[in-house]
C-alpha cells in the first residue's frame, strides 16, 4: 500500500494522488490532538468511568451497548465538537471554503460478535462510493484510542482497479430511510461486497491517535475482525472538493452501480451550504 506522509496542502495534486490509489497520512498537528482529547472526554463520560477500550469486559452487555450508543450520540451530535472538527481539515491543508463534508461518525467496534449490529457492527468489505456514487469522495479516518493490526480498518488495495461483486445495484438509500422510519433495522446500512476479498492482501491501518489518514472512498475497505478483547473507537468523515465535482474528477468506478448521485449528503464546511445549492450557483 502506497502511504505518503503528507505535509503540503491538500490541493488538486494531493487529491489526484488519492484518486490514483495512494493513502495520505497527516501527523504532528495540534488541532488533531485537541480533537482526540475532546472525543475521549465525551467517550469517557458516556462510559461512566469504565476504561473505554476495556468497557465490553467491565460492563454488562446491556450497559455496554447503552453506553456505546450514548458515546456515539455525544460525539456525533455535540455542537461543541464542530469547531474542533472543522479545525482538523484546515490544519492538514484542506481548503474548507471549497470543501463539502457529510457528518462525523464515531465507530465503536467490539470483539464480541454478539455486539456486532447497527452502529457497533464489524463492517464488511465495501466501497463508500457504492452508496454515494461520488467518485471525487475522500474518506478521512483517525483512531481515538490506540489500535493494532487486529483492531482497525484494512484496505484491499488490489481491488482499487479490480471489480468485485457487490449489492450497489440493488441497495437503495430511500428504502433504508423508509425502513428506519418504521423501526425496521433489518435493511442493510450500506451496499457491500458479495464475494470475499483475499484476506492475505488486506492492509491494516495502524497509526496513533492524532494521526489522520485519507484515502479514496473508492478503495475497498472493511473492519478487521476484532478478536483482541478490546474495543476499537475511531472517527470518520467524508469530503468532496466542489471543483473536482464540477470537473468530473475522481477515482475510477470499476464496479459501482448506485442509483443516482448523493450530492445532498454533503454540506460546505464553512457555512453548511448544501452541495446541490452550491453547484447550482457557479
Amino acid at each position: 500500500m502506497n502511504v505518503l506522509d503528507w505535509t503540503g496542502p491538500v490541493d488538486g495534486g494531493a487529491r489526484r494522488r488519492l484518486f490514483e490509489g495512494s493513502v495520505l497520512r497527516f501527523d504532528g498537528h495540534e488541532a488533531l490532538d485537541a480533537l482526540v482529547a475532546l472525543l475521549r472526554r465525551r467517550i469517557d463520560q458516556a462510559m461512566g468511568g469504565a476504561a473505554p477500550p476495556d468497557a465490553e469486559n467491565l460492563l454488562t452487555p446491556e450497559s455496554f451497548l447503552e453506553r456505546a450508543q450514548a458515546a456515539i450520540a455525544a460525539c456525533e451530535g455535540a455542537p461543541s465538537l464542530r469547531d474542533a472538527l472543522r479545525a482538523a481539515p484546515e490544519a492538514v491543508g484542506v481548503d474548507v471554503k471549497r470543501t463539502f463534508w457529510d457528518r462525523l461518525r464515531l465507530r465503536v467496534q467490539t470483539s464480541n460478535p454478539a455486539y456486532s449490529a447497527g452502529r457497533t457492527m464489524t463492517l464488511p468489505a465495501h466501497r463508500d462510493t457504492w452508496g454515494s456514487n461520488m467518485m471525487a469522495q475522500i474518506n478521512w479516518w483517525m483512531p481515538v484510542y490506540p489500535v493494532t493490526a487486529g483492531r482497525t480498518v484494512a484496505i484491499h488495495t488490489e481491488h482499487f482497479t479490480r471489480p468485485i461483486a457487490n449489492t450497489s445495484d440493488t441497495w437503495s438509500f430511500e428504502a433504508l430511510k423508509a425502513r428506519r422510519s418504521t423501526g425496521d433495522t433489518t435493511y442493510p446500512n450500506l451496499p457491500v461486497a458479495t464475494e470475499s476479498p483475499d484476506p492475505t492482501m488486506a492492509h491494516p491501518i495502524v497509526v496513533d491517535p492524532g494521526t489522520l489518514v485519507a484515502f479514496s472512498s473508492a478503495h475497498l475497505h472493511a473492519s478487521v475482525p476484532n478478536r483482541t478483547g478490546l474495543v476499537r473507537y475511531s472517527i470518520g468523515v467524508r469530503t468532496v472538493d466542489i471543483d473536482d465535482v464540477r470537473q468530473g474528477l475522481g477515482a475510477p468506478n470499476v464496479d459501482g452501480h448506485a442509483r443516482g448521485v448523493r450530492t445532498e449528503w454533503f454540506r460546505r464546511v464553512t457555512d453548511r451550504l448544501p452541495l446541490p445549492a452550491a453547484l447550482a450557483n457557479p
